[in-house]
């Protein structure tokens, strides 16, 4: 069973996901505590969101590390952490949409690390495969960086529009990236 904090945090990003404005009434309810309950835990509505940041942190390194670690082949891996980017942004769209426009703070985690070290391997198989000949060696690496960043935030933006089938997204992604690298396999 989750503990009660875990418990606030994950109706936070449900509630959130919906409604980037929600009350701490309307994650309360979520939650299944009260008000007060909330206030045990968070200071107010920024430290509770600054709690559901540092969560997005783990999981998001948790999710590409197993990403990563899922093949060796790595084709497969850049694939699967595609697939994981997608899902960890669709799971944390409200964050993105709560920086665009206030004044929070950027992350400042200990996790840090493990997130930097996950982006230094995945800037090195891109390396490798453009060394192997695999993708178009005429575009620079920070070039193809966004343009996974650009095919997560489309895919986040095609989700939440329920436009196309679930299912599709991450296929249409991956085509959508392969093609844009020129990658030949």
């Amino acid at each position: 069973m989750k503990d009660t904090k875990g418990k606030i945090i994950e109706s936070a990003i449900l509630i959130l996901n919906k409604n980037e404005a929600a009350s701490i009434e309307q994650i309360a309810a979520e939650a299944q505590v009260t008000r007060r309950t909330i206030h045990r835990y968070f200071k107010d509505r920024l430290s509770l969101i600054e709690h559901c940041k540092e969560n997005m942190l783990v999981v998001c390194n948790q999710k590409m590390t197993n990403a990563y670690k899922s093949s060796e082949d790595p084709i497969t891996q850049i694939q699967c952490m595609l697939y994981a980017a997608i899902e960890v942004g669709t799971q944390y769209c409200f964050l993105k949409k709560l920086y665009q426009h206030t004044d929070y703070s950027p992350i400042n985690d200990p996790n840090q690390y493990e997130y930097d070290n996950i982006k230094m391997r995945w800037f090195k198989l891109i390396q490798n495969l453009q060394s192997d000949g695999e993708i178009n060696s005429q575009l620079s690496i920070d070039w193809i960086y966004n343009l996974f960043g650009g095919i997560i935030q489309t895919a986040v933006l095609v989700s939440q529009s329920r436009e196309i089938e679930p299912n599709d997204i991450n296929k249409f992604a991956w085509i959508s990236f392969k093609g844009g690298i020129g990658l030949k396999n």
